[in-house]
């Protein structure tokens, strides 16, 4: 499955992506902001986000992607997920990381764009949130870009240590459209 705005393609996580996945989560930075990626981050953990991301996806909890461009879907810029799936009660968690290197080129919003166009019409999720590091301002930025608002400012426990965090929700697009 690929998701495409013909810029970058969404893609699912493959075995072959495991060298790029280890190689841009040595980035010191990506682990202090995305705290689902361990830290630190070894092959064994690339190995173990490939699998999960097929089991999440087959148990409906979860869908993993890599962002690839649209024109090489080979290649690793980052990835975007919808996690803490609930159909009952129509609610997702998402995250999003893009490589240092590819970091200021709008990725990361087009990414978030597309999981969000997908979670509401493919998986009829109504409730989306995110949280970030009250510190990532270019990660509020991307949230904002997809239509996030900020639902309030609270402290979360991120690799033993309380951290203040801005949580996001995402309005119905019912009431985005309207503004």
């Amino acid at each position: 499955m690929s998701l495409t705005d013909g810029v970058i393609a969404l893609r699912e996580p493959v075995a072959a992506d495991e060298d790029a996945l280890f190689a841009a989560c040595q980035d010191e930075e990506l682990r202090e902001f995305a705290p689902s990626v361990p830290s630190p981050y070894t092959r064994e953990d690339a190995r173990a986000f490939v699998a999960l991301a097929a089991e999440e996806r087959a148990s409906g909890r979860g869908f993993h992607f890599v962002v690839a461009p649209a024109d090489d879907e080979s290649q690793l810029l980052g990835t975007v997920a919808v996690t803490q799936v609930s159909r009952e009660l129509g609610t997702g968690s998402c995250g999003y990381w893009i490589a240092r290197d590819r970091r200021g080129l709008g990725l990361a919003s087009r990414a978030l764009g597309l999981l969000v166009a997908y979670a509401e019409d493919d998986l009829g999720l109504l409730h989306l949130r995110l949280w970030t590091d009250v510190r990532n301002v270019a990660s509020q930025r991307v949230a904002e870009k997809a239509g996030f608002v900020v639902a309030s400012h609270e402290p979360r426990m991120v690799r033993g240590a309380l951290r203040d965090t801005v949580r996001f929700t995402l309005p119905p697009r019912r009431l985005r459209d309207r503004g």
